[in-house]
């Protein structure tokens, strides 16, 4: 192997100076934040410098730039003490800007100047020691301190300042136990809202700048703005005022006693301040008003549940009814019920009365829908025999009701307090005679427009008349015209209308000058518009329509009539018919028809008419009570000892069948069905071919509704014709496409068949085929008012 010797390099790991023996002044100073070495300039100290293989440097140098132009050389032999690891020089270094840096050189000709790099081993005679305001760790304290109460403050400025004092107020009456004793700690603060505005947002600046300076004072440029802005945004604006934003209440009141102290403390400043933005701002304003405070309970019906959405609909509607008219909630005139003075009162017109259901009828004079003279109440027909005829006005003279006229710009609210004292309730509107004026007035500022626009046009008409006069007479008139010439005649012609044909209707006649202008009616002071009742005020404030049997119309902004009739008759007698089935239920009637008859198979009789048959004969009774505390009235569907006409399929709602003989009562549903014997009887006597039974059966039994209820009826007399019909359109669509000849016996015998009565009382006007073979459609108009 092969050795090779590497020269030992002298290694400085570090500096240290120390202050010469007295009398000798101290020289050293202290230490920068990098680690220089402060000393005072020309004062004699000691360097001592700490390494390794010093004992091959030949000489060191101090130098505030470069080795080369090293301004002190200290050779060895003016070391105090030169070791292996150690070396002490004595040194004065002077006063410039740069710090001084040390230099080696090896021993050897070929030794090297080494520069020492390490700021621990300068020395700087201009640079300063960092004084800090107070001890390191209470200076910590008491950032962390500010930055708590910079939260604070941040927190409270948007949770007390948030609070109004209404709402202060609001939670003092209304909140729960806890909400209510903060609320009162902060009322009287909050009371004072310029000056604890001022209190805050001076103490928060004041605050923020002092955690600024102490975290300049700790460190030095960029770090010190990223800290100082990183602590004030987050921990004293944003984690502070998400908190409060929920949590204002619970913080304010338990922190009430330092806001209180600032409030105190800062006085000097704050208080004048605040008196400044009280006299140039004024006082708070309230933040709820009126129509805000609708606003806000019409968007808590959308988020609330619908129990508490409905009474807030209630709370709205009666807030807003003191801006509404009466214009806006009136029933207009012409979908009013009103009665002639001159009607009798029989038996049709009570009966009409009845129907529509009103308790307060207005009475116009005979003629004139206009003009109301007196009203009528329903409960003043009970005196009244209607075969006597009364006439209305007699009636509506004698009991003198209260009629009153209001105007259609009357406030809700007042009319409502009209009503609440019981003379009246309901009141004939018309248009008020202010508006009726301007509107007056309005036309005949338009009518003088239009006579204005005809003067100016018969004055162009005239002047264009003059000028083409003038042309004309200035030349010869009896020479014959050339062709330029009858073209100059025809715009003469065009240019003066006065040389055109005279008609019974030129281009000036207008409209009616009249200034009237159609209204409802004359009523003294405006003209008859509507009526309003209670009930429409009513409807207004709970925010919806009060459907009854009275109302025709549902709706009197948007004028929806009311689709379904009244049926007071047939609800009185129990038994009624009822709209059709759907579809669903019809398949299934029809189904258990079919399965349980063999009369009712599609052999025997056509769907479409099997269905025409259900779904005209679906009964409902109306099981209806005196009162609220008495027992349901019992309809009977069948009677013992008559003759029932009918088979009967019970649908929905209960029946009891009761038999006098044995004294049994039995309860039956839906799908129990009655006269199943007859039904089977005329199966059998149709397929003999016979014309059928359609008398009925005797009952032994009672059947009774013991509730509302819905059952098939099917008269016996409709089996039978349901067959005969089924059964001639199935030998017309067979014969359609057999010969002429044979077309003609086939009708031939269907006219003997009607001649001798074989259809029954059914008379056939017509037959149609379509292109389907399987569409039928066929008149049938039967001598009696039977239909399925």
């Amino acid at each position: 192997h092969k050795w090779e010797t590497l020269p030992l390099v002298p290694h400085v790991s570090g500096v240290r100076v120390e202050n010469k023996d007295l009398p000798e002044p101290a020289a050293v100073i202290g230490y920068t934040t990098a680690g220089e070495i402060i000393v005072e300039p020309d004062t004699k100290c000691t360097v001592v410098i700490f390494g390794y293989w010093l004992q091959h440097i030949e000489y060191i140098t101090f130098t505030d730039s470069v080795c080369v132009t090293s301004e002190f050389k200290i050779p060895r032999a003016e070391f105090i003490v030169q070791t292996e690891t150690r070396i002490e020089v004595d040194m004065m270094f002077p006063d410039v800007d740069e710090s001084w840096r040390i230099c080696v050189k090896q021993e050897g000709v070929y030794g090297e100047i080494l520069m020492i790099e390490d700021m621990r081993t300068w020395i700087s005679t201009s640079a300063t020691i960092p004084h800090h305001i107070m001890p390191l760790y209470v200076q910590v304290f008491v950032m962390l301190l500010l930055l708590s109460m910079s939260a604070l403050f941040s927190g409270l400025n948007l949770g007390l300042m948030s609070l109004s004092i209404q709402e202060l107020q609001l939670i003092i009456n209304s909140g729960s136990h806890k909400e209510r004793r903060y609320a009162k700690k902060i009322l009287p603060v909050r009371k004072r809202g310029n000056y604890l505005l001022c209190t805050i947002l001076l103490m928060n600046v004041v605050v923020n700048s002092a955690i600024s300076i102490l975290f300049e004072d700790l460190t030095t440029g960029l770090i010190a703005f990223l800290l100082s802005s990183f602590g004030i945004v987050v921990c004293g604006e944003i984690i502070p005022q998400s908190v409060c934003v929920k949590n204002g209440l619970a913080v304010g009141a338990n922190t009430i006693f330092l806001i209180r102290f600032f409030m105190w403390i800062t006085t000097p400043l704050s208080w004048p301040i605040s008196k400044i933005l009280d006299c140039v701002l004024g006082e708070e304003v309230e933040r709820y008003n009126r129509k805000r405070l609708i606003e806000i309970l019409k968007m808590e019906t959308k988020n609330e549940n619908k129990e508490f959405a409905a009474d807030l609909k209630i709370a709205v509607g009666a807030m807003e009814i003191g801006n509404k008219r009466v214009l806006d909630v009136m029933t207009r005139i012409d979908d009013a019920f009103l009665i002639s003075e001159s009607e009798i009162l029989n038996e049709a017109t009570v009966a009409h009365i009845i129907k529509k259901g009103y308790t307060r009828i207005p009475v116009h004079e005979t003629g004139d829908r206009g003009k109301i003279v007196s009203l009528l109440f329903v409960k003043d027909l009970a005196v009244v025999n209607p075969k006597h005829n009364v006439t209305v006005g007699s009636v509506a003279s004698f009991n003198k009701h209260v009629l009153r006229i209001v105007d259609d710009d009357m406030p809700l609210p007042d009319l409502l307090e009209e009503f609440k004292k019981g003379d009246y309730h309901l009141a004939m509107v018309r248009k008020s005679a202010h508006v009726e004026k301007v509107e007056k007035e309005m036309f005949i500022a338009a009518k003088l427009h239009e006579f204005q626009q005809v003067i100016l046009q018969i004055e162009t008409v005239f002047h264009d008349c003059t000028v083409a006069v003038v042309e004309r007479t200035i030349k010869p008139i009896n020479e014959a015209l050339s062709e330029e010439e009858e073209d100059e005649e025809t715009s003469f012609t065009e240019r003066c209308p006065l040389t055109r044909p005279v008609t019974r209707h030129s281009e000036f006649d207008g409209g009616s000058t009249s200034i009237s202008t159609p209204r409802e009616g004359p009523v003294q002071g405006g003209y008859l518009v509507g009526l309003i009742t209670l009930e429409d005020i009513i409807e207004e404030i709970l925010q919806a329509e009060i459907i009854d049997e009275s109302d025709t119309i549902l709706d009197n902004a948007h004028r929806l009539k009311r689709r379904t009739s009244h049926r007071l008759s047939e609800i009185l007698n129990g038994e009624s018919p009822t709209g059709s089935l759907s579809i669903h239920q019809i398949r299934v009637v029809e189904r258990w028809l079919r399965d349980n008859f063999k009369i009712f198979d599609e052999t025997s009789i056509d769907a479409v008419v099997l269905r025409r048959l259900i779904q005209n004969n679906i009964r409902r009774i109306f099981v209806l009570k005196k009162d609220r505390d008495s027992e349901p009235r019992a309809i009977q569907v069948v009677e013992p000892g008559v003759l029932c006409k009918r088979a009967l399929l019970l649908l929905e709602g209960n029946f009891e069948a009761y038999f006098p003989e044995s004294g049994m009562t039995f309860k039956v549903g839906p799908w129990a069905s009655f006269g199943d014997h007859v039904i089977k009887k005329i199966e059998t006597e149709l397929n003999r071919g016979s014309a059928g039974i359609t008398s009925g059966f005797e009952a032994d039994f009672v059947l009774t509704a013991t509730e509302t209820s819905k059952f098939l009826q099917i008269p016996f007399a409709q089996i039978v014709h349901a067959y005969r019909v089924s059964k001639f359109v199935r030998n017309c669509t067979q014969t359609s496409s057999d010969p002429p000849a044979t077309k003609s016996e086939e009708m031939k015998k269907t006219l003997t068949a009607r001649q001798k009565g074989s259809v029954s009382s059914l008379e056939f006007t017509g037959i149609r085929k379509y292109s389907d073979a399987s569409t039928l459609v066929h008149t049938v108009s039967p001598k009696k008012s039977v239909a399925f």
